[in-house]
């Protein structure tokens, strides 16, 4: 199997970490896609919402940083798992 377009394998990560944050998602994706420009923070904050705005995945847990950050868990929704049949 190829490599993924990085919002299935956004997508991918989230369906099988159940809940995980945009850091860890990174962590993983600059391992994976290390020649990838779009591979940062701001990147992946765009992929997350647009993945949110389809409805695909939710917020399930929100904290601020002591450095005034907003700290964001992710999690599928059933729209999101019943569309991982086609991503693998």
């Amino acid at each position: 199997m190829g490599i993924l377009p990085v919002k299935f394998r956004v997508l991918q990560i989230i369906f099988q970490q159940q809940e995980t944050s945009v850091e860890n998602i990174y962590c993983m994706l600059k391992r994976e896609y290390p020649r990838d420009a779009c591979i940062n923070e701001k990147g992946i904050g765009e992929c997350l919402i647009s993945l949110k705005t389809a409805g695909l995945i939710e917020v399930s847990d929100a904290a601020i940083a002591a450095d005034g950050k907003l700290l964001s868990v992710y999690r599928i929704t059933s729209q999101g798992i019943g569309k991982m049949k086609y991503i693998g």
